[in-house]
C-alpha cells in the first residue's frame, strides 16, 4: 500500500542537469535561488503507474487513509528562472 491518493505533483530533475546547472551558475556568476526541476510534473499516481508498466510490475495500490510523513505540500516547482538566465536542460522531460 502506498500512502495517499497519488494526486500530488512530482518535481524531479536528472542528475546531469543538477551538475550542469551548478556549473552554469558558477561559470556565469549567478546569484540567488534557482529551482531545478523537469518541465513536466506528473502526479505521483501517473508516474508510479508508468514506472510499474515499464518494468512489468504491479501497479501500486493507494490508501488515502495512510498519511505521507514526508509530504510538504503539493507544488509544481518552476525552472523558468534558470532557463531565463540561459541554462538549457539536457533532460527537460523525465526518462523512465
Amino acid at each position: 500500500m502506498v500512502p495517499g491518493k497519488g494526486d500530488t505533483y512530482t518535481n524531479m530533475v536528472h542528475l546531469q542537469d543538477i551538475v550542469g546547472a551548478a556549473d552554469y551558475a558558477i561559470t556565469h556568476s549567478l546569484e540567488g535561488v534557482y529551482n531545478l526541476a523537469d518541465d513536466d510534473h506528473p502526479i505521483r499516481k501517473e508516474l508510479f503507474e508508468k514506472v510499474a508498466e515499464a518494468h512489468r510490475l504491479k501497479k501500486p495500490v493507494w490508501d488515502p487513509h495512510l498519511t505521507m510523513k514526508l509530504t510538504r505540500g503539493n507544488k509544481r516547482v518552476s525552472n523558468h528562472k534558470i532557463k531565463s538566465a540561459g541554462y538549457v536542460f539536457q533532460h527537460p522531460h523525465r526518462m523512465l
